[in-house]
């Protein structure tokens, strides 16, 4: 099993319910986490709060669909 300081994820919609709980809980076990969101209605980026400054986790406002944000 990889370690997980070595293990990078990429989440989409991490900042709703499920994401966000998904997120908290890879961040916490030591992996890197590029969050992802459109922050549609159901977002909310507070949820995050206890993770936002960890250097594990980035967040990336954007579409999963813009290619040109996705390069």
């Amino acid at each position: 099993m990889p370690d997980p300081s070595e293990t990078r994820v990429l989440v989409t919609g991490g900042c709703g319910f499920i994401g966000s709980h998904l997120v908290r809980a890879l961040v916490h076990r030591g992996h890197h986490v590029l969050n992802v969101d459109g922050l549609g209605y159901a977002a909310d980026p507070r949820s995050l709060a206890d993770v936002a400054d960890d250097p594990r986790y980035q967040f990336l406002h954007g579409d999963i669909r813009d290619q040109a944000a996705m390069r």
